[in-house]
């Protein structure tokens, strides 16, 4: 199901709501001063739909009490907003050091109206595949275009996961199998079914070479989690067609990784990155995790 953006807009091309959900979660943290805004995107406010910029601008207006509107966020939706942005946080640092340490291009599946290709530094003139439904890729690009920006090495590849393959479309845009590349699945796992998660990891091995970087984020089954969170976050998920489907726990996790030719390099959830990026708070609950794989031989870059 995708947004009803109002009548200026209802024949256009949408965002899928979990997207601008997303996005909307990283505009308001991005309009909090420092510390608070752990990583900052300036395009978040911009790509999303009005209603959904209206909390950010809002905290936006009162910077003074950032502390206070931190500690009540810890608090809303068992710190949902807190979670997407030290998620964020975690996945922009994997991007700087997979890039730092040698990988050429990157490939973002599901990548919904994420920004980092136009936000980051370290991916300046380097080739990013955003992989997505054709419906949300045109709504972001329509909406790039009429802010005027345009997007160096950022390539729009439509499709849909775990119906359509992988290597035809990535191929045909571009990708480079021979050269190693940095994967972010970020916020995806959990709508897809367990058989999807293997084939597709499978799939990225395939187009990987040794060394090779995957960030992957899962729901694991084990983390403590209120269970009136979960119930009311299945049921909205439900409600815009967007059903959980896989809780992972972590021998099934592991069992996937090294099925694929991956090596298991970390696994990090909220206490990880609260000690990393906010010291000295504590609390909060663990929604979401961020794992990262390396791919393993045969196959070397030429």
């Amino acid at each position: 199901m995708f947004l009803d953006l109002g009548p200026a807009r209802r024949n256009r091309d949408r965002p899928a709501l979990t997207a601008a959900l997303v996005a909307g979660g990283r505009a308001i943290y991005s309009s909090l001063p420092p510390p608070y805004n752990v990583a900052p995107d300036p395009w978040a406010l911009a790509l999303i739909p009005t209603l959904f910029g209206l909390p950010a601008r809002a905290v936006g207006m009162v910077p003074k009490l950032a502390p206070q509107i931190h500690e009540a966020l810890g608090s809303l939706l068992a710190g949902w907003a807190q979670h997407i942005a030290l998620r964020t946080a975690a996945i922009d640092d994997i991007v700087r050091e997979a890039v730092g340490t040698g990988a050429d291009q990157v490939v973002i599946l599901g990548a919904g109206l994420d920004s980092r290709a136009l936000r980051l530094s370290e991916l300046r003139g380097m080739p990013v595949y955003e992989i997505d439904r054709p419906a949300s890729l045109r709504y972001k690009a329509d909406r790039l275009c009429e802010l005027g920006v345009q997007v160096g090495g950022s390539t729009p590849v439509p499709m849909v996961l775990g119906i359509d393959s992988l290597a035809p479309a990535l191929v045909a845009a571009g990708f480079r199998p021979g050269e190693r590349s940095l994967w972010l699945v970020e916020g995806l796992s959990v709508y897809l079914t367990r058989d999807v998660i293997g084939t597709l990891l499978q799939e990225v091995s395939d187009l990987c070479v040794s060394g090779s970087i995957v960030a992957l984020t899962y729901v694991r089954r084990d983390d403590p989690c209120p269970r009136w969170f979960r119930f009311l976050s299945r049921g909205v998920a439900f409600a815009v067609r967007e059903p959980f489907r896989s809780l992972l726990d972590a021998g099934e996790l592991r069992g996937f990784v090294q099925g694929a030719g991956f090596d298991l390099r970390s696994d990090e959830g909220r206490g990880d990155w609260v000690a990393r990026y906010w010291p000295g708070q504590t609390g909060g609950v663990v929604l979401e995790r961020v794992c990262v794989l390396e791919r393993l031989g045969p196959r070397t870059a030429p």
